[in-house]
């Protein structure tokens, strides 16, 4: 199922990943609402751009880790594919930290080639960070809002 739903956008390492204006503004509104709990969404577009996104169900938020239960998490997956689109990363916040990976994050990650996305708000103020996993770590990587 997941081969024909998995999108690559770091297919060229020199590109940088270009994420909706619109996508990126109703994200941080969600996240932000969702304080003090953790909020992800799974990310979806075409190519090296992100156009789409798809919540978690509220239910499955928790002060300190994101979840995703297997019927929510296939039935997101299902709506990317019916939209056309291919899974391309997730989005998930850190509420009381900075937006860093964290062990948590790196034994739980296992999409290598998909974009990970960690939201927090030091201050009261977004910090949005995307990162690509390589050679058993996360780097950070540059990204665009269009």
């Amino acid at each position: 199922m997941l081969t024909d739903l998995l999108g690559d956008p770091f297919a060229n390492k020199d590109t940088k990943i270009c994420i909706d204006r619109k996508v990126l503004k109703h994200l941080l509104a969600e996240a932000e609402s969702a304080l003090p709990f953790e909020y992800s969404a799974l990310l979806a577009g075409r190519a090296n751009a992100i156009s789409q996104f798809v919540a978690a169900p509220a239910a499955s938020r928790q002060p300190a880790a994101f979840v995703w239960e297997g019927p929510d998490f296939f039935a997101s997956l299902r709506k990317i594919k019916a939209d056309g689109l291919l899974w391309q990363g997730v989005l998930h916040t850190h509420p009381a930290t900075l937006p860093l990976p964290s062990t948590a994050d790196r034994q739980g990650w296992h999409y290598p080639m998909l974009s990970y996305w960690i939201l927090s708000f030091p201050g009261g103020k977004a910090d949005l960070r995307l990162y690509r996993y390589s050679g058993n770590r996360f780097v950070q990587h540059d990204y665009e809002i269009r």
